[in-house]
């Protein structure tokens, strides 16, 4: 029995994750969803993003299942999700990516930007007050990867900052 990767993407283009899987194991049988699943019992892995919920229970051998993405809840809210371990990528461009997107919109809210576009498409000038950010506290809710990193990121701004 082969012990297949399956790719299971929507949403993304495939072809680079394809390219990437097959240069990094070359030995590997790689095969990509729709196209080419062949027969189901040959699938033991599955790498994924936003597979179609009820797509992995058809495959009776798999052993794990990788999210090809920081998050898992496009996996785990799949009711049919067989009971195998899920792994998620933890990539630190990837992190550091999502960490300035946290960053970006937090700084957005707090300087008021969104009600300064719409003045300047309104043609209004109106200054809003603003505190400063050391006197603003930002909640952050969970401590696991991409909350450590924004957290390490502010106090690395601000303890670089105050030297």
């Amino acid at each position: 029995m082969s012990e297949a990767l399956l790719i299971a993407i929507q949403g993304w283009e495939v072809r680079p994750w394809v390219e990437r899987f097959r240069k990094a194991a070359r030995h590997r049988d790689i095969r990509v969803w729709p196209d080419d699943v062949g027969n189901p019992a040959d699938i033991a892995y599955v790498a994924a993003w936003k597979p179609p919920h009820g797509l992995l229970m058809t495959f009776p051998n798999l052993q794990a299942v990788f999210s090809l993405g920081a998050g898992v809840d496009h996996l785990t809210t799949d009711v049919t999700l067989p009971d195998v371990p899920v792994a998620r990528i933890v990539d630190r461009d990837l992190t550091h990516r999502m960490t300035d997107y946290i960053i970006m919109h937090t700084l957005m809210f707090h300087r008021k930007q969104r009600l300064y576009d719409k003045q300047q498409r309104d043609l209004i000038w109106f200054e809003h007050e603003q505190a400063a950010a050391k006197d603003v506290a930002v909640g952050v809710m969970g401590l696991g990867e991409l909350g450590l990193d924004a957290i390490d990121r502010k106090s690395t701004r601000l303890n670089s900052s105050h030297t």
